[in-house]
């Protein structure tokens, strides 16, 4: 068993002293010392962290993390769906949201947004939580409801079309609104952490991939949610699944924790660098850097010790979204 933090120690054997003296301490006293004696938190870092670890990424917004479950929960309970890429999929997503031509706001039909396809459930899920987070706030403004609302466009053109596009697209959104932060590291995930996974080095053209919600780590295998090809046993659609370790080549999670940044929307035109990543594949590196991401040790997932390589038979998803 790992020794108790030394200032723990100095508050239990103060403790001892008060009950064997007699000394008497007001409540405010004998709660400071409890909390302090208290065992430190599973999640924290250990008594001697590294720079890399004593380096904190931001928690959460508690209301963020409310209406993402809420919107989650609302998605889940009309079933899977069905999984498919065609403009029939498109079609659905794009009509599930509708303009309340009155607030300007944006209003979610969960139960009309199928057959889907993992970036239409990623955003879907976001945009959703988003409309929640703002009942009550009024942040977002009708043009950037407008801007965010989902419509036919090109790789890196509007929030959508970043989205949507190959390579880092969620991510490079959410950095050049300054809603939140990216990171590459499992052990800094939490719960609904935007995942985008890569199960070849190919980032851009040839890419095969997969955008999804983080959900827990397993050891071996991570656990997500998005709309899911019928694989493993999985739901076709909707749904949680578990992917091995051993096929992802790159991971890029991404936290949301400045939601009412998203008020900035209409002013996300076209990323002419997205859009070049239909006719080009980029470097891991340049990945990263275009969306402020430093490149820690062992998050390229060509630390080969810890995954092997991927073929493309073996790709629960090749990431071919419509248009």
């Amino acid at each position: 068993m790992p020794e108790p933090d030394t200032g723990c120690v100095v508050a239990l054997r103060f403790k001892a002293l008060v009950r064997n003296t007699g000394i008497r301490l007001a409540a405010g006293g004998l709660a400071l010392l409890t909390a302090c004696a208290a065992p430190t938190d599973a999640a924290s870092p250990p008594s001697l962290p590294t720079p890399r670890q004593q380096r904190r990424l931001p928690m959460r917004n508690d209301s963020w993390t409310r209406a993402l479950n809420t919107s989650i929960d609302e998605i889940e309970r009309h079933g899977p769906g069905g999984y498919a890429t065609d403009n029939a999929a498109l079609t659905a997503f794009i009509n599930s949201f509708r303009r309340d031509e009155r607030s300007g706001r944006l209003r979610f039909n969960a139960a009309g947004a199928r057959p889907s396809f993992c970036s239409s459930a990623v955003y879907a899920a976001m945009l959703s939580a988003l409309i929640r987070w703002d009942e009550k706030r009024g942040a977002i403004s009708a043009a950037a409801w407008e801007a965010l609302r989902p419509k036919r466009a090109g790789d890196g053109v509007g929030p959508w079309g970043y989205a949507n596009a190959n390579g880092p697209g969620f991510a490079l959104l959410v950095h050049e609104l300054g809603a939140g932060i990216s990171f590459t590291e499992v052990s800094r995930a939490q719960t609904w952490d935007v995942l985008k996974l890569w199960w070849t080095d190919a980032i851009g053209l040839t890419e095969n991939g997969h955008l999804a919600m983080f959900v827990r780590d397993e050891g071996d295998s991570i656990r997500i949610w998005s709309s899911n090809m019928p694989l493993d046993g999985a739901s076709n659609g909707y749904g949680f699944k578990s992917v091995p370790k051993r096929r992802i080549k790159h991971m890029l999670f991404t936290r949301i924790t400045h939601p009412e940044a998203f008020a900035k929307a209409s002013a996300i035109g076209k990323s002419d660098w997205l859009a070049s990543l239909l006719r080009r594949n980029v470097t891991w590196e340049e990945c990263c850097r275009k969306c402020a991401v430093p490149i820690e040790r062992g998050s390229r997932r060509g630390d080969r010790a810890a995954m092997s390589q991927t073929s493309r038979r073996d790709a629960p998803d090749k990431n071919r979204f419509p248009r």
